[in-house]
């Protein structure tokens, strides 16, 4: 399951969601802003994409650091301010296992999120056995898709009628 780190405010990161969910990908959402995880990750996500790539020199925050804070900026600075500025890194940075893809654009993300998407299809299309609240009620011949919440309390459950025949 891919990993969305970022800020939930953040519009890059609403578009960021409804692309995921408009394509059927599972992931888990962690605010790095309160989680307070940043800090722990950046070496990782430096070594695999880079300061220059994590460093958000476009949003409020960077233009709201002094003259002095935003010059001469090298990796060990870089990584200092996005420690201490976790809105600094660049939204989002989906951690796929085996890739760090950041930033957004349905463009890019479609292309390189196209095994994640494949890969999604083929295991939602296995049987499994979920436990379903007696709340739920499923009618007979409906195919019925559980996923896991972020909380993964309780499975929500999506009915979907079976095709009319023709």
């Amino acid at each position: 399951m891919i990993k969305v780190f970022g800020i939930k405010n953040c519009d890059t990161m609403k578009k960021a969601f409804a692309w995921l969910v408009a394509n059927d990908i599972a992931y888990e959402f962690v605010d790095y802003k309160k989680a307070g995880i940043a800090e722990a990750r950046l070496p990782d996500w430096d070594q695999s994409a880079g300061w220059e790539k994590l460093l958000n020199t476009r949003g409020l925050r960077w233009r709201k650091l002094t003259d002095e804070e935003r010059s001469a900026v090298d990796r060990e600075k870089a990584l200092k301010l996005m420690a201490q500025y976790p809105s600094l890194i660049k939204r989002p940075v989906l951690d796929t296992g085996s890739q760090l893809i950041v930033g957004f654009s349905p463009e890019n993300s479609a292309d390189q999120l196209k095994w994640v998407t494949a890969s999604s299809a083929a295991s939602s299309s296995r049987a499994s056995t979920f436990v379903v609240p007696s709340s739920i009620s499923v009618l007979p011949g409906s195919r019925c898709r559980l996923t896991a919440t972020i909380s993964r309390r309780w499975p929500s459950c999506w009915v979907k009628p079976p095709p009319s025949p023709r």
